[in-house]
């Protein structure tokens, strides 16, 4: 019989202010057994962090905790901190949702994990050096003495996941919470990370909490599921069973809002059948960078078209030249060679007037709602900025442009005098959208816009983007990894592969009948959950 290794029983998180008791996670009773794998899914605020966070001891200090948290059968709920310091890596580890910012710069890769294993094992540097290369292997990282000697700058997303991963296998922990572990990582990466957690549960068994909004990876990778929603969990079930009945309405609510799902397919706008006037061109563009290491190739000969009031995608994996192209077409880097054209005008640093109309006709909206907004500037100013400075409107025709755009986005009047601080996820990129979209621009270019939202905020902004573009006939250059996003937003395709285009066409034609290795690759890599609706 299997042991269980985390047992949670009518746990309560709760904040105190002067106003009021805000209750962030209630009663909650879940449990994970050794080498199971429990799926826990909600939206942003459901309360799925602080439900981690209670399990090894880093809420706030502010935070009061109730109710019971049993690690291998220790309760840790009033222990000391230094009593569950202990048991930090040695019983329970935790991989974070973004590997960018889960290391420190500054050292390198060995320095920070040699630091760590010591800690949670007690054993000297040369066995913990010898158990991170072992672990390093188990993780299909190869040459792991090469590895311990870089910085995580060195490295790709998937590739620090792994080496996080690495670290949690080689403390020889016995519950490993994952919080969002593949979010940020593309499809190829994102399958290989789930095959690559399942294996190692059932080597180890580890008991495995596998923490997401993306319901495809749950599926993929868990055999239970939980859904949790304002602190609660609503209900609790095997995942094959979840998928063909769920019982509570949220949980509905959350299936019915992925892109795929039969009569709720999202359908993105057509352009014109009568409109074949090429809003952007680009030719053979090359872009490559030299370094001690040699030459690197960002961009080998890329050439496409994009047609007024179209929605072109641009899928790739990470590395695959995605952004350098984007940061091309707008001049914040400059091609070896080749040519842009936009709306009939060479567009070049060089050709100072053609660049400054082209950047007055293109809005972007950023991956992270939380970096690409200034904190110190309310959303009136944020909006009102674009206005102030690239046309000559007087102030009562910027405030009612401002307030026109808030309102399209969704959102109300009052929120333009809050900071965004004081937003979800969800209604930040709301904001970032309606500043794209205050200039009324003729292309707006969206990098993995929707990579961060939970699945129902996902579908919100969706549909926002479709209906305003079918409302302004504005052109979209969108960037992603997930396909199933593709075919709810795009109209064309263009698959990347390490600088190249290596497949375009229409959504449809690509997806039902790909003609390169690389696309059939990307289109097995959709978590399972997609293809059986």
């Amino acid at each position: 019989m299997k042991n269980t290794v985390l047992e949670i029983n009518n746990l309560s998180v709760s904040y105190e202010n002067k106003f009021e008791v805000v209750h962030v996670v209630r009663n909650i009773s879940l449990s994970v057994k050794e080498g199971e794998i429990l799926g826990l899914i909600g939206e942003s605020g459901s309360g799925k962090t602080q439900l981690s966070m209670a399990c090894l001891g880093l809420n706030h200090e502010k935070a009061k905790l109730t109710g019971n948290v049993k690690i291998c059968g220790e309760e840790i709920i009033g222990k000391s901190p230094n009593s569950i310091r202990s048991k930090l890596g040695s019983e329970i580890a935790m991989i974070f949702q973004n590997p960018m910012t889960a290391f420190n710069p500054f050292f390198t890769i060995q320095d920070q994990l040699i630091e760590i294993l010591i800690s949670c094992r007690q054993i000297s540097s040369d066995f913990a050096l010898e158990e991170l290369k072992n672990a390093f292997l188990d993780v299909s990282l190869e040459e792991p003495e090469t590895i311990l000697k870089k910085y995580p700058h060195q490295f790709s997303g998937g590739q620090l996941q792994r080496i996080m991963i690495a670290l949690a296998i080689s403390c020889k922990t016995k519950v490993l919470i994952a919080d969002e572990p593949t979010t940020a990582l593309d499809v190829t990466n994102q399958s290989q990370i789930i095959n690559l957690l399942k294996d190692l549960v059932k080597k180890y068994s580890i008991g495995l909490l596998f923490i997401s909004h993306d319901l495809g990876s749950i599926y993929e990778i868990a055999e239970n599921i939980a859904v949790i929603n304002k602190g609660e969990i609503l209900e609790k079930s095997n995942t094959n069973e979840f998928i063909k009945s769920p019982k509570h309405s949220y949980s509905k609510l959350l299936t019915e809002s992925l892109p795929l799902i039969g009569d709720n397919k999202i359908i993105p706008p057509q352009p014109s059948l009568n409109s074949k006037e090429i809003l952007l061109k680009a030719t053979r563009l090359s872009k490559h960078y030299t370094s001690i290491h040699g030459t690197t190739n960002a961009l080998k000969s890329v050439e496409f078209e994009l047609i007024k009031g179209e929605s072109l995608a641009i899928v790739g994996e990470s590395g695959s030249g995605k952004t350098t192209l984007a940061m091309t077409i707008i001049q914040l880097i400059n091609q070896n060679s080749g040519t842009i054209h936009f709306d009939g005008s060479l567009i070049s640093k060089e050709k100072n007037r053609e660049l400054c109309l082209f950047r007055q006709n293109i809005g972007v909206v950023f991956q992270n709602p939380y970096s690409s907004l200034n904190p110190k500037m309310k959303v009136y100013d944020i909006l009102a900025e674009p206005l102030r400075e690239l046309s000559k409107l007087s102030e009562e025709l910027i405030r009612e442009k401002v307030h026109n755009i808030i309102k399209d986005v969704g959102l109300e009047k009052s929120h333009l005098y809050r900071y965004p601080v004081a937003f979800s996820g969800g209604q930040r990129q709301r904001i970032a959208i309606a500043r794209a979209f205050i200039l009324e621009p003729k292309l707006i270019i969206l990098d993995e816009p929707t990579a961060a939202l939970d699945v129902t905020t996902q579908s919100k902004i969706i549909k926002l983007l479709n209906n305003l573009r079918s409302r302004t006939d504005t052109s979209f250059l969108f960037i992603t990894h997930d396909l199933a996003v593709v075919e709810c937003i795009a109209n064309r395709i263009l698959v990347m592969y390490k600088g190249e285009i290596v497949e375009s066409g229409l959504v449809r034609d690509v997806f039902t009948s790909p003609s390169h290795e690389y696309t059939q690759l990307l289109l097995d890599s959709v978590p399972s959950y997609s293809k059986i609706i």
